[in-house]
């Protein structure tokens, strides 16, 4: 598969800026073949965590809106050093409904060229259709003559979220079980629901298609007490860090 592959273009760290987030590297090595542990490291200097799991697919026709993140950003590589450093992201489509076009890489993070201290890159995911899918991140990077390497496996779940016209329910598309949810009605007030998907004829989940999800998989959100477009109609629908909205 073609790898999408991005050089965060930075500046060298100070060689006692060396600890970082056990989640963040599989190794540090520093100069001379002394190896630097981080087995224990509370104090993050670059931190690589999932932000987002669950992704609206293209084909959503309503607003999607992230809580914290862009819709589609699904990791961030931040950096905590005291100092910017030279960073080289790799990362591939490893199975699934994602594929290697669909990844991008924010390569120019705020500030121009350079990953300074405290800002931020994301891996992003475009979903073509629902079903879940898999990616490889990999890292190499130095700082102050240290070397840092990291090899990760992410999970992404692309998923559908339609509002049917003027009766007031939400319709979530793809495959998942015991996905929890916020529901947000017209009246501002929410509820939490888990819900699992079901096939129109009203079997569970199953799993088909290399990962993508059946297209009649989907659990249907109804509004409290018919809705009809009053006050207990869904106007929002809150999945991880992603809100869909009514339009």
């Amino acid at each position: 598969m073609k790898r999408r592959h991005a050089i965060l273009l930075l500046g060298g760290a100070s060689s006692g800026a060396m600890s970082v987030d056990t989640g963040a590297f599989s190794s540090v090595e520093a100069e001379r073949g002394v190896e630097v542990s981080v087995e224990d490291d509370e104090d993050a200097y670059l931190g690589l965590k999932q932000v987002n799991r669950y992704l609206p697919t293209s084909s959503t026709t309503q607003t999607t809106d992230s809580v914290d993140y862009g819709p589609t950003d699904t990791v961030q590589v931040k950096n905590q050093f005291s100092d910017p450093l030279d960073l080289t992201v790799d990362v591939e489509s490893t199975g699934g409904v994602v594929d290697d076009e669909d990844i991008s890489v924010d390569d120019v993070p705020k500030g121009g060229n350079k990953l300074g201290v405290g800002d931020e890159a994301f891996v992003a995911v475009t979903c073509d259709t629902n079903g879940d899918g898999r990616l490889t991140l990999s890292l190499e990077g130095t700082a102050g003559g240290a070397v840092v390497e990291a090899t990760r496996q992410f999970r992404v779940s692309c998923l559908d979220v339609r509002f049917n016209g003027d009766n007031g329910n939400a319709v979530v598309k793809g495959e998942f079980t015991n996905l929890p949810v916020t529901v947000v009605f017209k009246n501002d007030t929410e509820v939490d629901r888990t819900i699992s998907s079901k096939s129109n004829n009203g079997s569970g989940t199953t799993e088909s298609n290399g990962g993508a999800a059946d297209p009649d998989e989907r659990a249907v959100l109804h509004p409290r007490s018919g809705g009809e477009g009053g006050n207990d109609a869904i106007e929002r629908v809150v999945i991880g860090g992603t809100v869909f909205e009514r339009s």
